[in-house]
């Protein structure tokens, strides 16, 4: 776009997007990490008429900020392993970053799930190798009981967070407006209380795909060890 049109394209281009962000910043749909602080915010009692100037836009950028250091400190010694020795090192790093580079933008839809597959196939591949190992070493007496369990109650708790992002995917999209527009009508605690888990499970293939990718590279660097 700088080419053709000039340098002066990109502060039209943002000048244009005002309105737009301010219709879809607070959207209950936006899946990213700005809409999941406005998902907060509102169910604790803090929600505030217009999400993009509040607050919330700064917190957001210094969460994202924090998520991409932690990514960048997480993944140092499997990239340097990926240049050096085994370029499939760089698979955990590459589906970590996939993940956030969605998670961060300002507004994030339903139809952008699509992106979280292969990161997804990435993570369950990474853990089914983390509990192959754990059994062959327990196995070979390589390991104690008291480790191997551990290891098997991390497996399972993965396992159940898998199951949550496949149930979270399967759901039928408009549920939330659903009931938002239920507990509008009738004032009903439970329709509240419905909607926001909706909204919860919206966001969830993305905050347990992070959180599993960051387990990931910490279990494949001791597995590695």
């Amino acid at each position: 776009m700088t080419y053709p049109f000039g340098i002066g394209s990109w502060r039209r281009y943002f000048a244009l997007q005002k309105g737009v962000a301010e219709n879809w910043y607070g959207s209950v749909q936006n899946s990213s990490l700005s809409g999941t602080l406005t998902l907060i915010r509102e169910y604790f009692g803090a929600g505030i008429s217009s999400p993009i100037h509040s607050s919330t836009p700064t917190l957001a950028s210094c969460g994202g900020a924090l998520l991409v250091g932690l990514a960048i400190w997480a993944s140092r010694n499997h990239l340097k392993r990926a240049r050096d020795m085994n370029g499939s090192s760089i698979d955990l790093p590459f589906a970590l970053f996939s993940l956030l580079s969605v998670f961060l933008n300002p507004w994030v839809w339903e139809h952008y799930y699509v992106l979280a597959i292969q990161p997804l196939f990435v993570i369950t591949t990474e853990f089914a190798r983390f509990a192959h190992h754990a059994y062959r070493r327990w196995s070979d007496t390589e390991s104690s009981n008291l480790v191997f369990g551990l290891q098997a109650l991390l497996t399972t708790v993965v396992v159940l967070a898998l199951g949550t992002v496949a149930f979270a995917l399967s759901r039928n999209l408009w549920n939330p407006l659903w009931y938002l527009d239920a507990w509008g009508t009738s004032r009903e605690p439970l329709y509240r209380a419905m909607a926001y888990l909706e909204l919860a499970l919206k966001v969830s293939p993305w905050v347990v795909s992070i959180l599993l990718c960051f387990i990931a590279l910490r279990a494949r660097r001791n597995v590695r060890a």
